[in-house]
């Protein structure tokens, strides 16, 4: 394909780090009492379900992004019509990337930790986010076309002119199982 796929381990793995950096704190016994303790467990409960929400809203909504971004381009083998496909594919990825970092995030695992949602939202709120952030992002999208499109197309150009060729060589595999079957 001539499409530049974004998702991958080193993408996502600094924020499962944190994940699970703040779930080896908050399971550490506190070496410090009172109020420094309720503060900092305070932090912790509120910056884990974002942590939480930021990973798998990244993968969930990355994958949509590049699922619609396919399922668009089917078999055609040229960028024609890259432009609508890069802003449905983006939209219909950060609709989810979005809604399911705010709602869960700000939502669903604050009322699983603390019993409620985050104590500055509300569910109007979490809306209004999730809307101006798709709309953010789309419009980044937009604003970034000129500049992905000459690259994606010269990007084609030379993986038509440096065909990959993926299949396996026989002949390297059975000169391989010959020599561990010499030895």
């Amino acid at each position: 394909t001539t499409e530049i796929y974004t998702l991958s381990l080193h993408d996502a793995l600094p924020i499962l780090l944190m994940v699970g950096i703040f779930a080896l704190m908050k399971a550490i016994p506190a070496a410090f009492p009172g109020e420094a303790l309720a503060g900092f467990e305070s932090m912790i409960l509120d910056t884990f379900p974002l942590l939480v929400a930021s990973f798998v809203s990244f993968i969930v909504g990355d994958f949509m992004n590049d699922y619609v971004f396919s399922k668009l381009k089917g078999n055609n083998k040229t960028t024609k019509g890259y432009s609508f496909r890069a802003l449905v594919s983006t939209a219909c990825g950060q609709i989810l990337d979005s809604t399911i970092y705010f709602v869960l995030g700000f939502g669903v695992l604050n009322i699983l930790l603390k019993g409620c949602i985050a104590n500055y939202m509300t569910w109007g709120n979490l809306f209004t986010m999730v809307l101006l952030q798709l709309i953010i992002k789309v419009a980044y999208e937009a604003i970034l076309l000129p500049i992905t499109k000459p690259l994606v197309n010269k990007l084609s150009k030379f993986n038509q002119d440096n065909p990959t060729d993926f299949t396996q060589d026989k002949s390297k595999d059975k000169e391989l199982e010959s020599e561990e079957e010499s030895i």
